[in-house]
C-alpha cells in the first residue's frame, strides 16, 4: 500500500463520516414526525409534510451516491484477502448505498401524489388511490433487490474477514454492514410512537458512522508495507 493510497483512504473516510451526519439530517427533514412506524412505512405521513422538506431530504441522492467511496475503503480493508473475497462484497454494498439515491429522488413524487388523494374526492381520490398502489408495488422489486445485496453483501464481507487475511481485526465481522444496520432498524420498534416517526426514516445513518469511523480508524495508520501489517493474518490452511 502506497503513501498516497493511506492518503485516499482516510479521505475516503472522513468524506462518509461526513455524507452519514448529512444523511441523517436529510433524512429526518424530509421524513420526520411524530408518528408511528406504520404511518412511516405506508407513506401516509408524506401529506403532512411540506414541499421544501421533501425536496430537500430528496437532494441527499447527491450525498448518498458519494458512499461509494466509503464502501471503496471497506473494500481496501479486505483486499488482501483476494478478488474472490473483496470484489463481490463492494459490488453488492455499493449497490445497495446507490439504491437509496433512487428512494430519495422518488419521495417527492410519492409526497405530491398522497397530498393529492388527502384533497381529491370521488373518482379523483380512487384514481390517485391506485397510482399510490402502484408506485408501491413497483418500489417492491428495488427495494428486495437492495435488502439481498446488503444480506449478501454483508455475510461476504464477513466471511472474508473472519477466514481470510485482511487488514482488519476479527472482530470487525460484527461490523459488517448489515449488522449494524439491521440492529439499528430494530432498534427503533421498541420506541414509543412518536419518537419511532423522527428515528426510524434515518436508522440506516444510525449505523454508518459507526461503520465508516471504525474502519477509518483501524486504517488510519496501516503501514505502507502491507505484509509487515499486524492485522494481516496469514493462514496456512487457508
Amino acid at each position: 500500500m502506497t503513501t498516497d493510497k493511506l492518503k485516499r483512504l482516510r479521505l475516503a473516510g472522513v468524506v462518509s463520516l461526513a455524507c452519514a451526519v448529512i444523511m441523517f439530517a436529510a433524512d429526518v427533514i424530509m421524513l420526520g414526525l411524530p408518528v408511528s412506524g406504520s404511518e412511516v412505512a405506508d407513506y401516509s405521513s408524506l401529506a403532512n409534510i411540506p414541499d421544501w422538506r421533501l425536496r430537500l431530504g430528496g437532494y441527499g441522492a447527491f450525498v448518498i451516491i458519494v458512499f461509494v467511496v466509503g464502501v471503496w475503503q471497506l473494500y481496501e480493508g479486505i483486499k488482501p484477502a483476494g478478488a474472490w473475497w473483496s470484489i463481490p462484497p463492494f459490488l453488492l454494498l455499493s449497490y445497495f448505498f446507490l439504491s437509496g439515491a433512487i428512494y430519495h429522488f422518488l419521495i417527492p413524487f410519492m409526497g405530491a401524489a398522497v397530498k393529492s388523494q388527502s384533497q381529491a374526492q370521488g373518482a379523483g381520490y380512487e384514481a390517485m388511490k391506485n397510482l399510490i398502489q402502484t408506485m408501491r408495488s413497483y418500489w417492491l422489486a428495488p427495494y428486495y433487490a437492495a435488502a439481498i445485496s446488503l444480506a449478501i453483501g454483508t455475510v461476504w464481507f464477513a466471511a472474508a474477514i473472519l477466514f481470510r487475511p485482511t487488514h482488519f481485526p476479527r472482530w470487525m465481522a460484527a461490523l459488517s454492514p448489515g449488522i449494524p444496520i439491521g440492529a439499528a432498524f430494530l432498534m427503533t420498534r421498541w420506541l414509543h410512537a412518536a419518537v419511532v416517526g423522527y428515528l426510524l426514516p434515518p436508522c440506516v445513518h444510525f449505523a454508518t458512522p459507526l461503520i465508516f469511523g471504525v474502519s477509518t480508524a483501524l486504517l488510519w495508520n496501516v503501514k505502507v508495507d502491507s505484509r509487515s501489517d499486524y492485522h494481516i493474518r496469514k493462514r496456512k490452511d487457508l
